[in-house]
């Protein structure tokens, strides 16, 4: 067996019997299908058990559920995908492989490039930015949206996918992965379900990956032993953030001022090192974007990548977080 498609699920009866469909009238190749179930309550495993896909059982979270489907497959390839992802065309999965092998003798992992499956224009132009990115295989800019392809041997000498936290798997492993390899992407590309920015707002996600991501750079187990429980409280519609902001204030200085200081200043290096998302979206508005990233790489890396750089960003977060903070607290409070 050449391939071996592995699938997380936890109640996704709504996508799965479709992505089983798309996978099962793939040509070119014969691929093993693996439905990593983290505990569903809804028709998933039923969907599954009726198809000729096999089914995997283990504890919810993504990473130990992908985990569990990488140790049941059998093929030399493994591609993860999530329920909710569309595949474009018959032969993208036999197109992927023979790419792979033909880069062969590196360490690579691939992707496609992703795109969101929306019916609300506006909301898709705002998501165009992050389509873009997609493509770009610089750190930070891969997800799991996006499938990952990967040889098995290659997959279990880095060590899986990290289980320490429910989500955030495919951040660490790319982390991880580009230490010793690199990416590359597919020339199909990927749909994805745009419903959690449909239902919980474009700008609240979007502040919220935002929190996450600074929390992650820390690594404070804090923030993610308390979140999900604030997010499951949200009720899946619109996003309330404040509690977001106060778990991630109680976070950053749990261990004291000084602690909390020196956590900022990480922040703000985190966040200089990514200005060239902002060089890269402002060129994307102008059609100039590859001319953007030369030019951060140029003149802006040189001038500001440094403490002063990172002081001067963590200023200006620690500014941002403080207004953001008071206009939800004003928001909440103000009479209806």
């Amino acid at each position: 067996m050449i391939l071996s498609v592995i699938i997380p699920t936890l109640n996704e009866q709504s996508n799965i019997e479709r992505l089983l469909a798309e996978l099962a009238a793939q040509k070119g190749i014969d691929a093993e299908i693996i439905v990593a179930d983290g505990g569903s309550t809804d028709a998933t495993r039923q969907i599954v058990k009726a198809s000729t896909a096999l089914l995997a059982t283990t504890d919810a979270g993504r990473g130990r559920q992908m985990n569990a489907g990488a140790e049941a497959a059998s093929g030399i390839y493994l591609l993860f995908l999530h329920a909710d992802s569309s595949l474009c065309q018959p032969h993208q999965l036999a197109d992927a492989i023979s790419m792979m092998e033909h880069t062969s003798g590196e360490s690579i992992a691939g992707h496609y490039r992703m795109v969101f499956d929306t019916d609300d224009s506006g909301l898709h132009r705002s998501l165009r930015y992050y389509e873009e990115k997609t493509c770009l295989n610089r750190p930070g800019t891969w997800n799991g949206d996006q499938g990952l392809m990967i040889e098995r041997k290659l997959f279990r000498l880095i060590g899986g996918f990290s289980e320490r936290h429910a989500f955030l798997e495919d951040q660490e492993f790319g982390r991880r992965f580009q230490s010793v390899g690199r990416f590359i992407t597919f020339p199909d590309t990927i749909r994805t379900s745009a419903r959690r920015f449909e239902q919980e707002g474009f700008k609240g996600r979007v502040i919220l990956n935002t929190l996450i991501m600074g929390m992650f750079e820390l690594r404070l187990d804090a923030f993610f032993e308390s979140a999900p429980a604030i997010y499951q409280a949200n009720g899946g519609g619109r996003l309330t953030l404040l509690p977001f902001f106060r778990l991630v204030r109680k976070s950053v200085f749990n261990q004291g001022a000084l602690t909390g200081f020196a956590r900022c200043y990480a922040i703000g290096r985190y966040a200089t090192q990514n200005l060239w998302q902002l060089s890269f979206w402002r060129g994307l508005k102008s059609g100039t974007q590859d001319r953007a990233l030369k030019r951060h790489d140029q003149y802006v890396r040189p001038l500001l990548y440094n403490p002063v750089g990172y002081f001067l960003s963590c200023l200006i977060i620690v500014i941002w977080f403080h207004l953001t903070e008071l206009v939800l607290l004003t928001d909440r409070t103000a009479p209806e």
